[in-house]
């Protein structure tokens, strides 16, 4: 699309599976004005709910960069956004919540195993 003579119209474009090094080539192009970029890093392994309750709960982990989680339009309703790469924004409802093994709060800490066969 980049060659493609164009209109007043823009252009969108996504693509998929592609090496970080070709993703930052189309970034850099002087035809791009804006790019956004986000990496499915993988599926918890574990099962994250009650066991009372006939449901998997896996968590599906993400990393997205500044435009992307502006683009995806995320609003932070608590806390703040991850400053280092232990930290994890998390979208969960109350409903949800309450299906954990355990709830989680804003500034609690567990581990999480990624199945990155999934990503």
């Amino acid at each position: 699309m980049v060659n493609t003579e164009r209109s007043k119209e823009n252009w969108e474009a996504r693509f998929s599976n592609i090496p970080y090094s070709v993703a930052k080539e189309i970034a850099e192009d002087e035809n791009i004005k804006e790019t956004s970029f986000y990496q499915r890093l993988g599926i918890s392994e574990e099962d994250f709910c009650r066991k009372d309750i006939n449901r998997e709960v896996k968590f599906d982990v993400r990393a997205y960069d500044e435009n992307a989680l502006k683009n995806a339009n995320v609003h932070i309703t608590e806390g703040r956004l991850p400053e280092n790469s232990n930290e994890i924004l998390l979208s969960l409802s109350i409903r949800k919540n309450n299906i954990l093994k355990q709830k989680i709060n804003i500034g609690d800490k567990f581990k999480v195993t990624l199945n990155r066969k999934n990503a």
